[in-house]
């Protein structure tokens, strides 16, 4: 489920937060999920 909350961060703490995102390696979701649903887990996170 996807939250929007407006204005929590500023136009430059976006830009700045995407920035970075570019410049990381993400590893599968199914490393932190529990196992009830490690199986069907499927996001990238950093």
């Amino acid at each position: 489920m996807i939250t929007c909350i407006p204005e929590l961060l500023t136009p430059e703490e976006t830009a700045r937060l995407r920035a970075l995102s570019k410049n990381v390696e993400y590893e599968s979701g199914t490393a932190t999920a529990g196992k009830h649903i490690h199986n069907i887990k499927n996001n990238l996170q950093m």
